[in-house]
Protein backbone atom coordinates (compact mmCIF):
# COMPACT_ATOMS: atom_id res chain seq x y z
CA UNK A 1 0.00 0.00 0.00
CA UNK A 2 1.33 3.41 -0.97
CA UNK A 3 2.15 5.90 1.75
CA UNK A 4 1.46 9.62 1.98
CA UNK A 5 4.28 11.79 0.59
CA UNK A 6 6.50 13.20 3.29
CA UNK A 7 5.49 16.80 2.52
CA UNK A 8 1.78 16.15 2.91
CA UNK A 9 -0.14 15.11 5.99
CA UNK A 10 -3.50 13.37 5.62
CA UNK A 11 -6.49 15.36 6.90
CA UNK A 12 -7.59 14.73 10.45
CA UNK A 13 -11.25 13.87 10.00
CA UNK A 14 -13.14 14.40 13.28
CA UNK A 15 -13.70 11.14 15.15
CA UNK A 16 -17.42 11.84 15.41
CA UNK A 17 -17.61 11.60 11.60
CA UNK A 18 -15.60 8.37 11.45
CA UNK A 19 -17.79 6.80 14.14
CA UNK A 20 -20.96 7.85 12.36
CA UNK A 21 -19.79 6.39 9.05
CA UNK A 22 -18.82 3.11 10.69
CA UNK A 23 -22.12 2.73 12.55
CA UNK A 24 -24.94 0.72 10.96
CA UNK A 25 -27.38 2.92 9.09
CA UNK A 26 -30.64 3.44 10.93
CA UNK A 27 -33.95 3.51 9.06
CA UNK A 28 -35.44 6.96 8.76
CA UNK A 29 -37.87 7.72 11.58
CA UNK A 30 -40.89 9.46 10.13
CA UNK A 31 -42.51 12.23 12.10
CA UNK A 32 -45.41 10.62 13.98
CA UNK A 33 -47.59 13.65 13.25
CA UNK A 34 -46.72 13.61 9.55
CA UNK A 35 -45.37 16.94 8.39
CA UNK A 36 -47.26 17.88 5.23
CA UNK A 37 -47.11 21.43 3.79
CA UNK A 38 -50.46 23.17 3.35
CA UNK A 39 -51.63 24.30 -0.07
CA UNK A 40 -54.06 27.20 -0.47
CA UNK A 41 -56.34 28.22 -3.32
CA UNK A 42 -55.40 31.48 -5.08
CA UNK A 43 -57.80 33.63 -3.05
CA UNK A 44 -56.61 32.31 0.31
CA UNK A 45 -53.00 32.41 -0.87
CA UNK A 46 -53.40 36.13 -1.52
CA UNK A 47 -54.93 36.67 1.92
CA UNK A 48 -52.18 34.60 3.53
CA UNK A 49 -49.39 36.63 1.94
CA UNK A 50 -51.09 39.91 2.75
CA UNK A 51 -51.57 38.98 6.42
CA UNK A 52 -48.07 37.61 6.93
CA UNK A 53 -46.19 40.36 5.12
CA UNK A 54 -48.07 43.01 7.15
CA UNK A 55 -47.24 41.25 10.43
CA UNK A 56 -44.54 42.88 12.62
CA UNK A 57 -42.56 39.62 12.37
CA UNK A 58 -42.13 40.03 8.61
CA UNK A 59 -41.18 43.69 9.03
CA UNK A 60 -38.60 42.83 11.68
CA UNK A 61 -37.26 40.02 9.49
CA UNK A 62 -36.83 42.35 6.51
CA UNK A 63 -35.18 44.96 8.71
CA UNK A 64 -32.71 42.43 10.09
CA UNK A 65 -31.88 40.45 6.94
CA UNK A 66 -32.59 42.97 4.19
CA UNK A 67 -35.17 40.81 2.44
CA UNK A 68 -38.67 39.44 2.95
CA UNK A 69 -39.02 36.03 4.64
CA UNK A 70 -39.27 32.98 2.39
CA UNK A 71 -42.85 31.77 2.87
CA UNK A 72 -42.04 28.70 0.74
CA UNK A 73 -39.42 27.48 3.22
CA UNK A 74 -39.51 23.65 2.98
CA UNK A 75 -38.74 23.34 6.69
CA UNK A 76 -41.81 25.20 7.98
CA UNK A 77 -45.50 25.21 7.02
CA UNK A 78 -46.31 28.93 7.26
CA UNK A 79 -49.59 28.42 5.43
CA UNK A 80 -50.73 25.75 7.88
CA UNK A 81 -49.93 28.03 10.81
CA UNK A 82 -51.80 30.95 9.22
CA UNK A 83 -54.82 28.81 8.37
CA UNK A 84 -55.03 27.70 12.02
CA UNK A 85 -54.82 31.31 13.22
CA UNK A 86 -51.40 30.69 14.78
CA UNK A 87 -49.32 33.74 13.92
CA UNK A 88 -45.91 34.31 15.53
CA UNK A 89 -45.71 35.80 19.00
CA UNK A 90 -42.88 37.81 20.53
CA UNK A 91 -41.44 36.30 23.69
CA UNK A 92 -38.39 37.02 25.78
CA UNK A 93 -36.10 34.35 27.18
CA UNK A 94 -37.08 35.65 30.60
CA UNK A 95 -40.59 34.35 29.94
CA UNK A 96 -39.19 30.81 29.62
CA UNK A 97 -38.96 30.75 33.41
CA UNK A 98 -42.28 29.15 34.39
CA UNK A 99 -44.91 30.76 36.56
CA UNK A 100 -47.22 28.41 38.46
CA UNK A 101 -49.96 28.52 41.06
CA UNK A 102 -48.77 28.54 44.69
CA UNK A 103 -49.00 25.35 46.73
CA UNK A 104 -50.86 25.17 50.03
CA UNK A 105 -47.68 25.87 52.01
CA UNK A 106 -46.81 28.80 49.76
CA UNK A 107 -50.32 30.22 50.19
CA UNK A 108 -49.86 29.98 53.94
CA UNK A 109 -46.57 31.86 53.61
CA UNK A 110 -48.25 34.63 51.60
CA UNK A 111 -51.01 34.88 54.20
CA UNK A 112 -48.39 35.30 56.91
CA UNK A 113 -46.39 37.75 54.78
CA UNK A 114 -48.95 39.73 52.72
CA UNK A 115 -46.37 42.39 51.86
CA UNK A 116 -44.56 39.84 49.64
CA UNK A 117 -46.08 39.89 46.17
CA UNK A 118 -44.12 37.04 44.63
CA UNK A 119 -41.12 34.79 45.02
CA UNK A 120 -38.79 32.42 43.19
CA UNK A 121 -39.29 28.94 44.62
CA UNK A 122 -37.12 25.84 44.92
CA UNK A 123 -38.30 24.21 41.68
CA UNK A 124 -37.02 27.23 39.73
CA UNK A 125 -40.49 28.59 39.07
CA UNK A 126 -42.14 31.81 40.18
CA UNK A 127 -45.32 32.14 42.22
CA UNK A 128 -47.30 35.33 42.81
CA UNK A 129 -49.35 36.21 45.86
CA UNK A 130 -53.00 35.85 44.74
CA UNK A 131 -54.04 38.36 47.43
CA UNK A 132 -51.67 41.04 46.15
CA UNK A 133 -53.26 44.41 45.45
CA UNK A 134 -50.60 45.53 42.99
CA UNK A 135 -51.61 46.73 39.54
CA UNK A 136 -51.01 44.56 36.47
CA UNK A 137 -47.96 46.66 35.59
CA UNK A 138 -46.53 46.28 39.08
CA UNK A 139 -47.14 42.52 39.08
CA UNK A 140 -45.36 42.27 35.72
CA UNK A 141 -42.35 43.97 37.32
CA UNK A 142 -42.48 41.51 40.25
CA UNK A 143 -42.63 38.62 37.78
CA UNK A 144 -39.60 39.92 35.87
CA UNK A 145 -37.78 40.45 39.17
CA UNK A 146 -38.34 36.90 40.42
CA UNK A 147 -37.71 35.28 37.05
CA UNK A 148 -34.33 36.96 36.83
CA UNK A 149 -33.51 35.60 40.29
CA UNK A 150 -34.26 32.10 38.96
CA UNK A 151 -31.93 32.70 36.01
CA UNK A 152 -29.06 33.65 38.29
CA UNK A 153 -29.72 30.99 40.91
CA UNK A 154 -30.09 28.16 38.38
CA UNK A 155 -26.92 29.04 36.47
CA UNK A 156 -28.65 30.10 33.25
CA UNK A 157 -27.11 33.51 33.83
CA UNK A 158 -23.92 34.46 35.61
CA UNK A 159 -24.20 35.48 39.24
CA UNK A 160 -23.33 39.12 39.89
CA UNK A 161 -19.91 39.88 41.43
CA UNK A 162 -20.44 43.63 41.80
CA UNK A 163 -20.08 45.56 45.05
CA UNK A 164 -23.05 46.78 47.07
CA UNK A 165 -23.29 50.30 48.39
CA UNK A 166 -23.53 50.75 52.19
CA UNK A 167 -27.18 51.79 51.76
CA UNK A 168 -27.97 48.61 49.80
CA UNK A 169 -26.20 46.44 52.37
CA UNK A 170 -28.37 47.95 55.07
CA UNK A 171 -31.61 47.79 53.09
CA UNK A 172 -31.16 44.11 52.12
CA UNK A 173 -29.39 42.85 55.22
CA UNK A 174 -32.20 40.36 55.94
CA UNK A 175 -32.17 38.86 52.44
CA UNK A 176 -29.57 36.18 53.12
CA UNK A 177 -25.95 35.95 52.05
CA UNK A 178 -24.07 38.77 50.32
CA UNK A 179 -24.59 36.88 47.05
CA UNK A 180 -28.34 36.75 47.69
CA UNK A 181 -28.28 40.50 48.27
CA UNK A 182 -26.38 41.13 45.02
CA UNK A 183 -28.87 39.04 43.08
CA UNK A 184 -31.76 40.90 44.71
CA UNK A 185 -30.27 44.21 43.61
CA UNK A 186 -29.57 42.92 40.08
CA UNK A 187 -33.14 41.64 39.73
CA UNK A 188 -34.59 44.95 40.88
CA UNK A 189 -32.36 46.92 38.55
CA UNK A 190 -33.58 44.77 35.66
CA UNK A 191 -37.26 45.19 36.52
CA UNK A 192 -36.90 48.91 37.20
CA UNK A 193 -37.79 48.59 40.88
CA UNK A 194 -36.72 51.83 42.62
CA UNK A 195 -36.13 49.93 45.87
CA UNK A 196 -32.75 48.91 44.38
CA UNK A 197 -31.61 52.32 45.59
CA UNK A 198 -28.96 54.45 43.96
CA UNK A 199 -27.31 51.93 41.66
CA UNK A 200 -23.68 52.19 40.67
CA UNK A 201 -22.34 52.23 37.13
CA UNK A 202 -20.78 48.82 37.77
CA UNK A 203 -24.18 47.40 38.73
CA UNK A 204 -25.96 48.98 35.76
CA UNK A 205 -23.35 47.72 33.29
CA UNK A 206 -23.42 44.18 34.69
CA UNK A 207 -27.21 43.95 34.50
CA UNK A 208 -27.26 45.37 30.97
CA UNK A 209 -24.64 42.88 29.76
CA UNK A 210 -25.75 39.70 31.51
CA UNK A 211 -29.49 40.05 32.12
CA UNK A 212 -30.45 42.53 29.41
CA UNK A 213 -30.38 39.93 26.58
CA UNK A 214 -33.04 37.91 28.41
CA UNK A 215 -35.38 40.88 28.00
CA UNK A 216 -34.98 41.12 24.20
CA UNK A 217 -38.17 39.88 22.49
CA UNK A 218 -37.79 37.13 19.89
CA UNK A 219 -40.45 35.93 17.46
CA UNK A 220 -41.70 32.36 17.81
CA UNK A 221 -43.85 30.40 15.38
CA UNK A 222 -45.65 27.38 16.90
CA UNK A 223 -44.16 23.92 16.40
CA UNK A 224 -47.50 22.20 15.88
CA UNK A 225 -50.85 23.13 14.38
CA UNK A 226 -53.12 24.02 17.34
CA UNK A 227 -56.16 22.69 15.45
CA UNK A 228 -54.98 19.41 13.90
CA UNK A 229 -51.91 18.63 16.02
CA UNK A 230 -49.78 18.17 12.90
CA UNK A 231 -46.18 19.30 12.96
CA UNK A 232 -45.57 22.66 11.33
CA UNK A 233 -41.81 22.10 11.41
CA UNK A 234 -40.32 19.56 9.03
CA UNK A 235 -38.50 16.63 10.67
CA UNK A 236 -34.73 16.89 10.55
CA UNK A 237 -32.42 13.89 10.14
CA UNK A 238 -28.87 15.03 10.93
CA UNK A 239 -27.24 11.65 10.14
CA UNK A 240 -28.98 11.16 6.77
CA UNK A 241 -26.79 11.48 3.64
CA UNK A 242 -23.72 11.81 5.82
CA UNK A 243 -21.41 10.74 2.99
CA UNK A 244 -22.73 13.63 0.88
CA UNK A 245 -22.32 16.07 3.76
CA UNK A 246 -18.79 15.12 4.79
CA UNK A 247 -17.31 17.35 2.10
CA UNK A 248 -18.78 20.35 3.93
CA UNK A 249 -16.95 19.63 7.16
CA UNK A 250 -13.96 21.86 6.30
CA UNK A 251 -16.28 24.82 6.87
CA UNK A 252 -16.53 23.81 10.50
CA UNK A 253 -13.24 22.07 11.28
CA UNK A 254 -10.67 23.91 9.18
CA UNK A 255 -9.70 24.43 5.55
CA UNK A 256 -8.44 20.98 4.60
CA UNK A 257 -10.15 19.08 1.77
CA UNK A 258 -11.74 15.80 2.82
CA UNK A 259 -9.97 13.51 0.35
CA UNK A 260 -9.97 9.76 1.04
CA UNK A 261 -6.56 8.08 0.80
CA UNK A 262 -6.67 5.55 -2.01
CA UNK A 263 -3.60 3.40 -1.36
CA UNK A 264 -2.46 0.69 -3.76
Amino acid sequence: MAEWPGFYQPPQVPQIILDALAAPRQPRQENPKQFSPTWLDPVRESLFRSDVYRHPWAKDFASKFGEAPNLNDPLYDYRGAWQAGAMPIARTKLEDVPQRKPTASELAFFQARPEISGMAVKDNAVVLNPQSRLTATELAAVLANERSRVLMRSGRSQRPPFDLTPAQQEAFSTYGSPQDMRETVAARVLSGDPSAGNITEQQRAWVEEHLGPFMTPQWHWPSTNPVTGQWLKAPLHPTRNLEETIGQWPMRFGTFPVVPHRGQ
